[in-house]
């Protein structure tokens, strides 16, 4: 392919790996949002910051990334996803249910 065909730079630059959709999806997500904001307190985040904008802050942050497309290329950015975002996203989603059922 041609790199000077604009279709074709629109391809690849809408193309995202699995990771960085995952993270794109759950960045527009309001439970997302409110979980990664109340982990983002400890940080002086500017006034009126987009609470989508704090969970990508929030992704990138604890991955050591500048983008979200940086998580399926770069391994050590995927394994914190996965230990420092996934999984505790995961346990308070679980345990958010548990309030439920048992309430």
């Amino acid at each position: 392919p041609n790199p000077e065909n604009i279709e074709y730079l629109r391809t690849k630059r809408e193309r995202m790996g699995p990771l960085c959709e995952w993270a794109v999806m759950r960045c527009g997500e309001d439970m997302f949002q409110q979980w990664a904001w109340s982990q983002m307190k400890a940080f002086d985040l500017p006034t009126g910051m987009p609470i989508s904008q704090v969970a990508r802050l929030f992704i990138c942050e604890v991955c050591g990334i500048s983008s979200r497309k940086d998580l399926d290329t770069n391994e050590s950015a995927a394994r914190l996803l996965h230990v420092r975002v996934r999984r505790p996203y995961m346990v308070w989603l679980e345990s958010l249910e548990a309030k439920k059922v048992t309430a």
